[in-house]
């Protein structure tokens, strides 16, 4: 049986800290997230398979781009697999770019592959394209300025 972890207020204090910004994470609160342009979204992560529902019904989203690395999704107790499937049987493409919550290398690393998917899936024109990290606030706009400039 898998642990659930309980969430806490240290990742919130640690972004505030590193980001030098009043924003705060309330994952109880559930996803929040900006429609962006008309084809892309930047958010939260989504936490359990009926955010997918959402999304695809409500937003139209058709691709989601998953920034965060597989320990930010086990400290918030996400089960990645129930959400995977559920995309899967709604005909979302959930693709991984996975980056490291406030590195000084994520710029040279995976920024060009994070943007390149991004590009791809807009490119598609299917739908929407949802991405994101865990807070919503780094990783995802990093991506998405760096794809509209």
């Amino acid at each position: 049986m898998r642990k659930k972890h309980k969430p806490s207020t240290s990742n919130t204090t640690a972004m505030k800290r590193m980001m030098r910004n009043p924003y705060e994470y309330h994952h109880n609160l559930g996803m929040n997230y900006t429609l962006i342009t008309d084809n892309l979204i930047v958010g939260s992560q989504s936490q359990k398979p009926e955010d997918i529902n959402h999304l695809k019904k409500e937003e139209g989203v058709t691709y989601i781009l998953n920034l965060q690395q597989d320990k930010d999704v086990e400290y918030w107790g996400i089960d990645l697999k129930s959400i995977k499937r559920r995309c899967h049987k709604l005909d979302v493409r959930n693709m991984r770019r996975p980056a490291i919550y406030f590195d000084p290398n994520f710029l040279r690393n995976i920024l060009p592959k994070a943007v390149s998917s991004l590009e791809w899936a807009i490119s598609e024109g299917k739908g929407r394209v949802y991405v994101h990290c865990t807070v919503g606030l780094g990783r995802a706009p990093g991506v998405t300025i760096a794809y509209l400039f």
